[in-house]
């Protein structure tokens, strides 16, 4: 692990840069300007609420995707009051009882790694001109702990960062399928 962002630079020191350039290969450029890697064997992917609480609601390709041993998960401990905070309307649109909530809710939290606030509190103030959406902080703070290789999300704020790659269900299923 690095010593944190320094003012101006993405967070990286040059050694590390220079290792995870090594890792990916070739850099290209979305059309958020955001860095966008070449892909590597075992990946590391910070889950945002909004897809467990797809995965959730519908057995679809988001619950396959969360169940494949091709990525290693991460949330931050916030990750589960923001799923319970709509647990009605999951269970509603879900159609599943509160048992049936709570089960499927710890198995899919058997595929994410939770990380107590206390781990990465230290990098939430020098994040939070990175992100517009402060609630997203701690989400991105996780990504930079274990240097993710992405978020998955489907929340627009991301795309405005360009600290972390923003990955989608395709970017997924792509990768599992190339590996």
């Amino acid at each position: 692990m690095g010593a944190g962002p320094q003012d101006g630079d993405d967070g990286k020191t040059p050694g590390e840069e220079q290792d995870r350039a090594g890792r990916f290969g070739d850099r290209q450029e979305n059309q958020q300007g955001n860095r966008q890697e070449a892909w590597i064997e075992g990946i590391r992917v910070v889950a945002d609420s909004n897809r467990i609480i797809a995965a959730l609601i519908k057995d679809s390709t988001t619950r396959r995707i969360l169940e494949s041993p091709s990525f290693s998960f991460y949330a931050p401990e916030f990750m589960r009051s923001e799923v319970e905070k709509h647990r009605e309307e999951i269970s509603s649109k879900g159609k599943m009882g509160e048992g049936e909530f709570d089960l499927l809710f710890s198995l899919l939290l058997t595929r994410v790694k939770i990380l107590p606030r206390a781990n990465y509190q230290h990098l939430i103030e020098c994040l939070k001109r990175d992100i517009p959406d402060q609630k997203d902080l701690p989400y991105l703070a996780v990504c930079t702990l274990v240097e993710a290789d992405g978020i998955w999300t489907h929340d627009p704020h991301f795309l405005r960062q360009k600290r972390v790659k923003v990955l989608t269900n395709y970017d997924l299923l792509r990768y599992a399928r190339e590996h």
